[in-house]
């Protein structure tokens, strides 16, 4: 899958390999943004402040938030992913679950671990409804999963029709 690295060919298109990493940056920023928005939401301001602290001062975090690669990109749609689950607890919007699954899929648009992602979020959602109706069940599976395959099913069948394989190289 290449989401994020067809994100940087708009800066190699410009002959700028510094664009690109201005994106990775881009991912990195908004991935300790999120981390303090999430403290702050569900804990408080200054432990989100801590969060995101602890989050930017990993020594292998400003590596890779200075080149361009695939994983702060990926962790962030995970990570959003997982947000969107949470607002989804409590307010029981599928908009929410919605959002929870095109982040995914996003992720998995990004990096085959994304699968990870997508199986944590579904068994998460499913303890989450294990006393709902079965019609109310599969509802929001399919919404779910709908919105996973809209975010990474073009870079699947990309692979499926350029080498037969929508894992490739796998």
């Amino acid at each position: 899958p290449s989401l994020i690295e067809m994100l940087y060919t708009l800066g190699l298109a410009l002959s700028s390999d510094v664009f690109a990493r201005l994106i990775h940056l881009t991912f990195a920023t908004l991935l300790g943004l999120a981390t303090y928005s999430a403290g702050k939401r569900y804990a408080s301001s200054s432990l989100g402040g801590l969060a995101a602290l602890i989050l930017v001062t990993i020594p292998i975090y400003s590596i890779w938030a200075s080149t361009s690669y695939t994983d702060l990109g990926w962790a962030v749609f995970e990570f959003l992913g997982l947000l969107a689950l949470m607002e989804w607890y409590e307010s029981n919007e599928q908009r929410w679950l919605a959002l929870a699954g095109l982040m995914v899929g996003f992720g998995m648009a990004s990096k085959y671990l994304g699968i990870v992602g997508v199986v944590v979020i579904v068994l998460l959602a499913l303890w989450h409804m294990r006393k709902n109706t079965w019609h109310h069940i599969r509802r929001s599976l399919f919404v779910y999963f709908g919105m996973v395959i809209l975010g990474c099913l073009p870079w699947y069948f990309k692979n499926l029709i350029w080498t037969g394989n929508p894992f490739f190289p796998l």
